[in-house]
C-alpha cells in the first residue's frame, strides 16, 4: 500500500488526501494538521522520508458531497467517485466516524521535492 501512494505520489497522480473533521481536530490540537502554504515530509512505508509535499487548499465538504473531480485527485483505484465512495466508508467505518452527512477536510497538495 505505501509503496502504490509513493508511486502515486511521485507520478503526480495523487494530488490530494482527506480525513474526517474529527481526526483532523486531533491533528490540530497536537500542532500537527497541515495548513495552506505548509510543507510536510512524506515517510515511506520504512519510515524514511520520500518527498515534501507543499498544501495548496484545504476545504471542508460533507462525504455526501465528494465530487468526482476530487475523488480522482486521491487517486486511487480507477478514480472514480464510486471507487472513492467505497474504500473510504469502509475506512471510515472502521474510524467509527462514518456517516453520508459527516464532514471531511480535504488537502490539496503538490509534490515540492524529491528526497
Amino acid at each position: 500500500m505505501f509503496t502504490l501512494r509513493k508511486q502515486l505520489v511521485l507520478s503526480g497522480i495523487k494530488t490530494a488526501t482527506c480525513c474526517s473533521k474529527t481526526s483532523f481536530q486531533r491533528e490540530y490540537e497536537r500542532g500537527e494538521a497541515p495548513c495552506a502554504g505548509s510543507d510536510n515530509i512524506i515517510l515511506d512505508g520504512t519510515g524514511q522520508p520520500m518527498c515534501v509535499i507543499q498544501t495548496v487548499r484545504l476545504q471542508v465538504i460533507r462525504f455526501c458531497e465528494m465530487t468526482s473531480e476530487l475523488a480522482s485527485k486521491e487517486g486511487e483505484g480507477d478514480l472514480s467517485l464510486e471507487y472513492w465512495k467505497e474504500g473510504h466508508k469502509r475506512y471510515f467505518e472502521r474510524e467509527g466516524t462514518y456517516s453520508e452527512e459527516m464532514k471531511l477536510v480535504f488537502e490539496e497538495f503538490e509534490l515540492s521535492e524529491i528526497l
